[in-house]
């Protein structure tokens, strides 16, 4: 790889920010997380939700008939602080 394929970590945070950021605003549930044994954390992603005893999912999917529980898909980004 050549030397300017690589981000520098104050970089990359602020895009992690940024990405973050645009996911609230367009609400595709992706979170930030902080690490419970270290300062590092992680980008994560819901799937389904359980709101007041209801099944919720993405805007535009089919919610019949889903009996599946709260699933969680988490992408670990570290990132030290």
């Amino acid at each position: 790889m050549e030397e300017d394929e690589f981000i520098g970590e104050k970089t990359f945070q602020h895009y992690c920010a940024e990405f973050i950021k645009h996911s609230q605003q367009i609400g595709d549930s992706w979170e930030w997380r902080p690490s419970k044994d270290c300062s590092d954390g992680y980008m994560c992603k819901i799937h389904f939700q359980i709101k007041s005893g209801s099944v919720m999912s993405h805007p535009g999917a089919s919610t019949h008939g889903q009996t599946c529980p709260p699933m969680e898909v988490s992408t670990r980004i570290v990132v030290k602080l």
